[in-house]
């Protein structure tokens, strides 16, 4: 088992990223980033989620700005139009917590 070091933020845009009501769920999610022509990949869970980001735990160095693609499953209880749903797009670290393992 790994240990989850940082924890991440992305939001899409938004003037004052903290705008929306943050909500406690842990949702499977895929980051994505391009490293030096590499494609590197996450799958990890949301700790909680906004209409305006999520936040997460990562194994992945991130830095605040840089740009990256994800991915969050969203389970047929909370989103009823589709056995799942899952919401995708790109979107900036606003936020990096780094803590001692």
């Amino acid at each position: 088992m790994a240990v989850i070091s940082d924890k991440v933020e992305a939001a899409r845009s938004c003037d004052e990223r903290r705008c929306d009501q943050r909500v406690l769920v842990p949702l499977s999610m895929r980051v994505s980033i391009s490293r030096d022509g590499h494609m590197v990949s996450e799958t990890t869970k949301t700790v909680n989620v906004s209409a305006g980001g999520a936040y997460f735990g990562s194994d992945v160095d991130f830095n605040v700005g840089e740009n990256v693609l994800i991915s969050i499953g969203v389970p047929p209880a909370v989103y009823i139009a589709s056995p799942l749903a899952e919401f995708s797009g790109p979107a900036t670290v606003v936020r990096v917590n780094r803590e001692s393992p």
